[in-house]
C-alpha cells in the first residue's frame, strides 16, 4: 500500500501537472482512476501543499517511460503548449527537447521573454516543435481556447478558480473585472446558475472567451464585455461578488469595484506584493470597511514578493 493523492476526476488534470510540476509523482506506478476520483501515487514522504486528501492505496506497476532528467526545469502547460522562462539558453533547449521527446502532449515548447505591451502579453520564442500558439486548454471541468501570443493566461490560478467557483451560490449577480479568456467565469458558470459579466479590454481575450463559451455547457451565464473596466462599469449595476485579477495593478480600480459591490459582498483581491506591502495593503482595505476572510498565498513570484489572494467581505 502507498500514499495517493485523492481527486475528483474533473480536477484531475490540473492536479497531475501540479505534482508533476513538484516532483512528487512516483512514476513507477500508474495513475488510477475510477468514475468518480483519480488516485496519484506519490514519492514516499511528500506532502504536497494540496486540498486534496492522501490516501493509502495498492499501487499498480506502470509500464509508462520515465519522463528523462534533463527535463528539470520549470515549466507551464497549456494544452499542446509548453511555456519556460529559463534564462540559460542551454538548459531551456534542453528542457525544450526533452519534452518534446518525452511527452507526446506536447508538441510545442515556447520560451517566455518577458511580459509586454498594453494587454500585458507574453513575448514567446519558439524553442522547439511546431509554432502553434492557439491551445485547448482544460481545467475542473471546464474547456478553454487560447492564442498564447495574443493573451495572457496562466495554468497556476487554477486551484484558486476552483475554491472562488466552490464558494459561489446559485443566483448571484458577479463581476469578472479583468477576465482575460474568461477562466474565473467559465469557472463559476460551469457549475453554478448565475450571471457573470466578464470584463476585459483585449479583443483577442474577449474573442477566446466567446469561443470558449460555446464549447461549454453551462449551467449560469457569461455575458463578455469588450471595453475598459470604467466604460463597462457605467453600464452596469450592483454585484454580489467582485473578481479582481490584475495581480500588478489591482489597487487602481479599488474604489470603482467598491461602489459596484453590493453591501455584504465578497471581494476577491489578488496582488503581487511583499510582506511589508501586504500589511499596508490590508490596512487600505479596512480603512475602506472591508472585512477579511481569508488571506493566501497563491504562487511565488519572485524572491521577496509573492501573488496573495484576499477574500473580503463589504461590511
Amino acid at each position: 500500500m502507498i500514499d495517493h493523492l485523492k481527486v475528483p476526476r474533473q480536477m484531475a488534470q490540473n492536479a497531475i501537472q501540479r505534482t508533476r510540476k513538484l516532483g512528487i509523482v512516483d512514476d513507477s506506478f500508474s495513475i488510477q482512476n475510477d468514475a468518480e476520483y483519480v488516485l496519484i501515487p506519490l514519492i514516499a514522504g511528500a506532502v504536497p501543499e494540496m486540498e486534496y486528501p492522501i490516501v493509502k492505496a495498492q499501487g499498480r506497476p506502470s509500464r509508462r517511460k520515465y519522463q528523462p532528467m534533463d527535463t528539470h526545469g520549470a515549466f507551464d502547460v497549456i494544452g499542446h503548449i509548453a511555456i519556460t522562462k529559463i534564462r540559460n539558453r542551454v538548459k531551456a533547449e534542453s528542457l525544450a527537447q526533452s519534452l518534446i521527446k518525452s511527452n507526446k502532449s506536447i508538441s510545442t515548447v515556447y520560451l517566455d521573454t518577458g511580459i509586454q505591451g498594453e494587454y500585458r502579453i507574453r513575448d514567446l520564442e519558439l524553442l522547439a516543435g511546431t509554432d502553434n500558439p492557439v491551445a485547448m486548454y482544460r481545467e475542473n471541468g471546464v474547456a478553454m481556447t487560447v492564442d498564447v501570443r495574443k493573451v495572457y493566461f496562466s495554468p497556476r490560478l487554477a486551484t484558486e478558480r476552483m475554491l472562488v467557483s466552490k464558494d459561489v451560490k446559485d443566483g448571484e449577480e458577479i463581476l469578472d473585472m479583468f477576465a482575460g479568456i474568461g477562466p474565473f467565469s467559465l469557472n463559476i458558470a460551469r457549475w453554478h446558475s448565475c450571471t457573470v459579466h466578464a470584463v476585459d479590454s483585449n479583443p483577442d481575450a474577449t474573442f477566446y472567451m466567446q469561443q470558449s463559451i460555446q464549447l461549454n455547457r453551462l449551467a449560469g451565464i457569461v455575458i463578455p464585455h469588450n471595453a475598459d473596466v470604467e466604460a463597462a462599469l457605467s453600464e452596469l449595476k450592483g454585484f454580489h461578488r467582485i473578481i479582481m485579477n490584475l495581480p500588478h495593478d489591482s489597487f487602481r480600480y479599488i474604489d470603482i469595484a467598491l461602489e459596484h459591490l453590493d453591501q455584504g459582498g465578497i471581494l476577491h483581491y489578488y496582488e503581487i506584493l511583499d510582506i511589508e506591502k501586504l500589511e499596508q495593503r490590508m490596512e487600505e482595505l479596512r480603512s475602506r470597511k472591508m472585512d477579511l476572510l481569508q488571506k493566501r498565498v497563491v504562487h511565488g513570484y519572485s524572491s521577496r514578493e509573492s501573488m496573495f489572494a484576499l477574500w473580503l467581505r463589504k461590511a
